[in-house]
């Protein structure tokens, strides 16, 4: 029997998001952690628990001279580059994002070394950094997403500055969501690593994509309109990099904008947070009250039910290129994307890059949304884009079972 194990990143969403694929994984396999709660949460025969030993912040960083002296020097470099020293609360993020990668790479390293058993290791896409120490072991990687990106290359290439001091490497399989998605990582395989990587198109297993997929009809006299909020990590290195984003004048630009959209139409306005986002201080939900204060907003509201918040939207503005697109493109949504930064370029088929219209000014979203609220045809148009898409690329969304059988049936094959 195959032994499989999650990577720290992976494993933390064992028993919310990957909960039906872990049942059906211990039917069949093997599977170590050294999470406690995984094991009580399951308790399973073939769940195997590993007891870390205690390993101080100290201690890393005396075990992992080389890797630390690597990263204070960029870090320098960085400094160099836009000719000013480094703040200390940027030497500290700098220090903490270091302690925290190291600390996931020596627990992954010791499991390991006591479990040469192990031949299979789910890893989230920004944990590259495991590759290597995989492939040393002998063991294949699978990049396993915990939300279905509907521009998956991305979020890899985004988490790129985390591989310091590690070569990027992509992984011996990636498990991807639909026919779109599997020619986005192929493209990016065919440019990084030729022949190095197979992508399983088996669907993403994830207990929170598990919702009634029928697409509702619109009603251009009480459309509802769902911003679906971003998370910014408060420890990104990219947040070291560029001048941290301008998020409060940013959304006040959006608020004010949504305002004079309300004004002139009857429409419902629902907010959907990030899960992580009340773990910043600047994107609580009590700011976000104020602001509909502020702006006067009617009929507004903040939901914390994503499955009936996608069915409840006509018109989606996502903040970002979130996964949540994805699930609007199975449920038919027209939908914006709004970037916090100015949209960047992607070499992919121009169908795709054109079925969610991004903009990153308020003008531009404004006029937009203008289009979308005053004109029933330009909704229309928009679902059109989507149909001609799904039959295109032969999408038909899988069930919560399909996905886990499919994945399990090609895990045994390897």
């Amino acid at each position: 029997m195959k032994t499989i194990l999650f990577s720290p990143i992976t494993s933390g969403f064992c028993t919310t998001r990957y909960k039906t694929l872990m049942h059906n994984l211990l039917l069949y396999f093997n599977v170590v952690t050294d999470f406690s709660y995984i094991k009580s949460f399951f308790n399973h025969d073939q769940l195997i628990y590993f007891e870390q030993p205690t390993v101080s912040k100290s201690q890393l960083i005396n075990h992992y001279k080389e890797e630390y002296a690597y990263c204070n020097q960029r870090l320098d470099d960085i400094a160099l580059h836009y000719q000013r020293s480094i703040r200390a609360s940027e030497d500290s993020i700098c220090s903490e994002n270091f302690v925290r990668m190291m600390s996931r790479y020596h627990s992954v390293k010791t499991i390991l070394e006591h479990h040469q058993e192990i031949s299979i290791m789910f890893i989230c896409p920004t944990e590259g950094f495991l590759i290597d120490l995989a492939h040393q072991h002998g063991i294949k990687t699978i990049f396993l997403e915990h939300a279905p990106n509907f521009f998956p290359t991305q979020l890899l290439e985004n988490s790129l500055n985390q591989f310091i001091p590690f070569k990027f490497k992509l992984p011996d399989y990636i498990v991807s969501e639909n026919h779109i998605t599997t020619m986005l990582w192929n493209t990016l395989i065919d440019q990084k690593q030729p022949h190095a990587t197979t992508v399983i198109n088996s669907g993403l297993p994830l207990d929170s994509s598990n919702y009634d997929l029928t697409p509702k009809n619109i009603s251009q006299n009480n459309l509802t309109l769902t911003i679906f909020n971003t998370w910014l990590c408060p420890t990104s290195p990219t947040q070291l990099v560029n001048e941290p984003l301008k998020l409060i004048a940013f959304m006040d630009n959006l608020f004010q904008c949504l305002a004079f959209v309300q004004n002139n139409h009857n429409i419902r306005i629902i907010l959907k947070n990030h899960p992580e986002i009340e773990s910043n201080a600047y994107q609580n939900e009590g700011y976000y009250i104020q602001m509909g204060k502020k702006y006067k907003l009617r009929d507004f509201s903040i939901s914390y039910d994503f499955s009936s918040t996608l069915q409840s939207s006509d018109i989606a503005l996502v903040l970002n290129r979130s996964s949540v697109l994805t699930d609007l493109l199975y449920l038919k949504i027209p939908s914006i994307i709004y970037d916090l930064s100015q949209p960047s370029s992607f070499a992919h088929d121009n169908e795709i890059n054109q079925l969610y219209p991004s903009v990153s000014t308020p003008d531009s979203l404004q006029i937009l949304l203008e289009k979308y609220c005053a004109d029933s045809l330009i909704l229309k148009q928009a679902q059109a884009k989507i149909n001609r898409l799904l039959r295109r690329y032969d999408i038909q969304p899988k069930s919560l079972k399909q996905k886990c059988n499919s994945l399990i049936h090609y895990l045994n094959s390897i």
